[in-house]
């Protein structure tokens, strides 16, 4: 009987598993099949090989973070800042790979940090001698900055500008608390520290809005600067143009020399693939064909062709080096709220991230980690878990950071502690301060839904923070001794792993205070600037690493990869998207963040302020 039992229990096991090697095995001859038909030729050459002459479309409408999104997309490799940087160094070696086209428009859902990532690979792209070409709708200050490195910038003849600076507009809760009867007890260490102002004032106190001043300030010179340089434009005319706001129209913009022309995109595109320039002019005979335009790739069309379809882009590594040696760099991407407990979309699990450090500790073949940070902070609990494991890690390893768009109040905390810190110039940093905040809602209850509160504990404390009467002045000496004492601990976080000489000093730059990372590096908070590719080059030559493999993590669902593949190859997956909940709704990510800030009352944070630019 025991025999038949685990004859049975073997069976079923194994046919368990056969079936999902038969699954398996028809999805990707289904892939490649699909595929096949979708190419229009099933010749190997056409398959497999990237188009002579080809030139690669980057569109930048699309956000760039720097994980990719859980879910899928057609523009799959477009979708993070460190797949579109290895994808634009791989086309400039690429002989097949003629130009770029960069298409652009206003409002680039990122950060100025990542902004001048996207702006500095296409300089890097252009030093191989290859053109970068743009084509607008609609540009701004962030898009003009991007893509003014180009050879040539042209527009739609009623194309629109937007030259007119840059602004940070907070939005404050005060007034909507007032009629909904909620009182907030704010607590905080740090006179910068304005991430509460919004619910406990109707506008900017003078320290917030000093250090936004000066943020803007900076982050717009270097603006002015830049993109003066790349169009050999006077940067007192640009100061002159946005000041008066006189460069509205894609005609004003060619007028001043902003960009180089006027004309629909399918003549650039042609005179572009048959001349060699955007505006040339094409003889009668001339007329561009379905051979031309197979030459226009998407950076998800030039993935999959370099991957060799399918399979291809579902096994390789878009990050690793392609290397004889097995020794490794870590590099380990945290983007979002900094919270307790497992990682989310937008949110950076504390416990997720210890095990992942756990793991690249224990990893023999990893000599050293280069923590990617774009976070605004988070709980301080959180922050002090992966900053202690940090911590434990460089007992072992080097750890050095890269700052992204944000690395600020929780997302500081974390990077102190490394052997060196890395940001691009307009990298938001700083903001060292904590705080908390509690609402009494009781009348809101009362008042606005008819509900009431009673009470009964065993000791005078037991209900501390409960939301529904108000705090004896015992019980707010409470609270602002914890908000002190967490301060405390950030100052001499920053002292020990920056190497001040006193809590004081670090005080004297700390106090809630938010740095863009030429500041930081200024007043000591940052030692080099430079992206992330800075980072692990200086990584590798302090571990004296010639031959070396980048390994990324969190690792990246391998179901992505079979998404991919069905994307690619014009399969409608929408449904399974569903099945494998690989994509979260923003307003429910929304929703959970809003509810954890609200009901954990006795909770402290550090969190910079919004800053919408």
């Amino acid at each position: 009987m025991l025999k038949f039992l685990k004859f049975l229990a073997g069976s079923i096991i194994g046919g368990i598993v056969g079936a999902f090697a038969g699954i398996f095995l028809l999805i990707s001859l289904f892939s490649a099949f699909v595929y096949m038909a979708g190419s229009g030729s099933v010749s190997e050459d056409e398959l497999q090989a990237v188009p002579k002459e080809s030139v690669l479309v980057v569109d930048l409408y699309n956000s760039l973070g720097e994980l990719s999104p859980e879910g899928f997309s057609s523009t799959y490799a477009n979708q993070n800042i460190h797949d579109f940087k290895r994808l634009l160094t791989e086309a400039a070696s690429d002989e097949k790979i003629d130009s770029i086209i960069v298409k652009a428009g206003p409002g680039l859902e990122m950060g100025w940090s990542k902004a001048t990532d996207i702006r500095e690979a296409l300089l890097a792209f252009k030093e191989s001698g290859k053109p970068v070409n743009t084509y607008a709708d609609l540009l701004d200050e962030k898009s003009i900055y991007v893509v003014s490195v180009s050879d040539k910038i042209y527009m739609h003849s009623t194309g629109e500008i937007a030259w007119n600076g840059i602004a940070s507009v907070p939005m404050f809760f005060k007034g909507l608390a007032d009629k909904l009867k909620a009182k907030p007890l704010v607590f905080k260490a740090g006179k910068y520290k304005s991430a509460v102002e919004r619910f406990s004032q109707n506008e900017m106190s003078p320290e917030s809005r000093q250090q936004v001043e000066e943020l803007l300030d900076g982050i717009w010179e270097k603006v002015i600067e830049e993109v003066a340089t790349s169009r050999n434009m006077d940067p007192m005319e640009l100061k002159s143009f946005a000041e008066n706001y006189s460069l509205r129209t894609a005609k004003d913009a060619q007028k001043v020399g902003l960009i180089d022309g006027t004309l629909n995109y399918s003549d650039f595109l042609e005179g572009l693939l048959l001349k060699g320039e955007g505006e040339a002019e094409l003889e009668e005979d001339q007329v561009i064909s379905k051979k031309d335009l197979k030459r226009v790739l998407s950076l998800g069309a030039y993935t999959g062709l370099k991957n060799r379809g399918f399979l291809g882009a579902m096994n390789s590594s878009v990050f690793t080096k392609k290397v004889v040696s097995d020794d490794k760099i870590a590099v380990l991407v945290l983007e979002g709220t900094i919270m307790p407990g497992e990682s989310t979309s937008g949110v950076i699990g504390s416990e997720t991230v210890v095990g992942q450090i756990q793991k690249i500790r224990l990893d023999k073949k990893i000599k050293g980690l280069v923590l990617r940070v774009n976070s605004p902070g988070g709980s301080a609990l959180a922050s002090d878990i992966i900053w202690a494991e940090l911590l434990k890690l460089s007992e072992y390893k080097p750890v050095y950071v890269s700052m992204g768009d944000v690395a600020a109040s929780g997302g500081y905390y974390i990077s102190a502690g490394a052997d060196k810190i890395f940001a691009q110039e307009n990298t938001i940093t700083g903001s060292i301060g904590v705080y908390s905040v509690l609402w009494n809602i009781k009348e809101t209850m009362n008042q606005k839904l008819g509900l009431s509160f009673d009470r009964v504990v065993t000791n005078r404390f037991a209900d501390i923070g409960s939301g529904v009467r108000q705090m004896t002045s015992d019980e707010q000496d409470i609270f602002n001794q914890e908000v002190k004492r967490i301060y405390s601990n950030f100052l001499k976080v920053v002292e020990k792993g920056r190497k001040f000489t006193s809590t004081e000093n670090v005080d004297s730059i700390a106090q809630g205070r938010v740095w863009s990372g030429r500041q930081a590096k200024e007043v000591g908070l940052v030692d080099e600037l430079g992206g992330l590719d800075i980072a692990i080059d200086s990584l590798a030559g302090e571990l004296a690493l010639e031959d070396y493999s980048v390994d990324y993590f969190p690792k990246k669902n391998p179901i992505e990869g079979f998404i991919l593949g069905l994307e690619k190859f014009g399969a409608k997956a929408s449904a399974l998207n569903e099945i494998f909940n690989l994509k979260q709704d923003p307003q429910v990510k929304v929703n959970s963040l809003m509810k954890d800030l609200l009901t954990n009352q006795n909770e402290v944070y550090m969190l910079m302020p919004a800053l919408k630019m």
